[in-house]
């Protein structure tokens, strides 16, 4: 686990594959605007496990129990 500020640039090449999709901009600002917390996850399984315990990307549907089901509050400032 580690605490760092992204720069835009690196917000930017993180999330390369939506470059085209019109939320790009509002998402590499978001990611860029303060800190946040990287964690590194190994072991079998972990993609979808992760993918499980921090819920649906629109907290209005994830369940109950997820990060995102828990504290999310809206698709666009988002937990990932």
């Amino acid at each position: 686990m580690k605490l760092i500020q992204a720069t835009k640039e690196q917000a930017s090449e993180h999330y390369a594959e939506h470059k085209e999709r019109p939320f790009f901009p509002a998402l590499v600002d978001f990611l860029s605007s303060g800190p946040m917390v990287c964690l590194a996850y190994e072991g079998k399984g972990v993609v979808a496990t992760s993918r499980m315990m921090i819920g649906a990307t629109n907290p209005l549907v994830s369940a109950p129990g997820t990060v995102r089901g828990d504290f999310g509050i809206e698709v666009d400032r988002y937990v990932t």
